[in-house]
């Protein structure tokens, strides 16, 4: 009764009475301690980490057979780094490590695209290792959770941006202890927006949305940030149209929902014409920038090539997008509108 009491807590976001009965769990019932699985990917629920990593750690030394025992080391590792107690960080992040590498290959291969708990385990612990002092523990446990697919755009400033604002500056301030350790640890501040993967440039819309980019555009012109920040301030003015759904964002972007199968000639198009239409005033030569997040984002180059396709005549890829924008500390703005076509 007390598990399902506080699944209904949280479905409730009565958060501090879920983590009151989460805590009478482990009291009367150990072995009830698996629902800390549920815990930690409640983050709404953990409060401060000096009251949410006593709870897990009594938890994961409860049940050390839990199915779901790597999901909660890394939580716990990741607490216990933002409390400067690297050591016993470095303890339990080995310890999910081991629990991962005891998982059949089969399960291994099968994790659902959102499953980053091994590459976060051995981020968090090239962060512990890095802020312990064994340097050469972190550059190879960051190598290891770099090779993944998973980790391709991760980045430091990707990291920073994503601490919530909401939280006190003591919070805030424990985020960006994590941040330092990825820093010695050697994480990447950013995607080099002019980093060549060697990948053939076609025409066609490609069915994916993330993953490497060529660095161009059949029809288009590939810009780097500098090159921005010069035809922005021409005239007339160009077109910005984004992908990303970062707000602020760069002045004057419109945020484009189109999605990133399709066609040249389907419903998408069709809507895609009239919105660029409307907004140009039928002037097809009128410059127009596409950009997505990072160079990692295919949907700013696939809406670059729905542009040319419309008879388009200026367009411009931002490749290197809101990322390499941020990167270089630029002036940013509310997004102006958000379009999305009708299905």
């Amino acid at each position: 009764m007390l598990a399902a009491k506080f699944r209904l807590l949280i479905q409730q976001q009565r958060y501090e009475e879920a983590v009151a009965a989460f805590s009478r769990l482990l009291d009367i019932d150990t072995s009830a301690a698996g629902v800390a699985a549920e815990f930690v990917k409640c983050g709404r629920c953990w409060g401060r980490p000096e009251d949410a990593a006593p709870l897990i750690e009594r938890a994961a030394r409860l049940n050390p057979l839990s199915a779901n025992r790597d999901a909660i080391y890394a939580s716990l590792g990741r607490m216990l780094i933002m409390l400067e107690r690297d050591a016993d960080a470095v303890e339990w992040l080995e310890r999910g490590l081991r629990a991962v590498a005891d998982q059949p290959p089969s399960k291994i291969a099968e994790r659902e695209p959102g499953d980053f708990v091994r590459e976060n385990i051995e981020l968090y612990l090239a962060a512990a290792y890095a802020l312990s002092g064994r340097l050469d523990d972190a550059h190879a446990m960051l190598a290891s959770a770099m090779s993944s697919e998973r980790t391709m755009d991760f980045t430091l400033r990707t990291f920073l941006n994503g601490i919530p604002i909401y939280y006190d500056a003591h919070r805030q301030e424990q985020e960006r202890r994590i941040a330092e350790g990825f820093r010695r640890a050697g994480v990447r501040d950013h995607l080099d927006e002019q980093a060549d993967y060697h990948i053939k440039s076609t025409a066609d819309l490609p069915d994916k949305r993330n993953g490497p980019t060529p660095v161009s555009v059949p029809g288009a012109t590939t810009i780097r940030t500098e090159e921005v920040v010069q035809l922005l301030q021409t005239k007339p003015s160009p077109l910005v149209l984004t992908t990303a759904i970062a707000n602020p964002t760069i002045p004057g972007a419109l945020l484009v929902n189109l999605p990133n199968s399709g066609n040249l000639a389907d419903e998408w198009q069709t809507a895609l014409g009239k919105l660029v239409g409307e907004a140009t005033n039928g002037d097809k030569q009128r410059p127009i920038v596409t950009f997505a997040y990072s160079i990692n984002r295919w949907h700013s180059r696939n809406l670059a090539l729905r542009l040319i396709a419309l008879g388009y005549t200026n367009v411009y890829w931002y490749r290197g997008g809101w990322e390499a924008w941020d990167a270089h500390d630029l002036s940013k703005a509310p997004l102006v509108m958000q379009f999305s076509p009708p299905r």
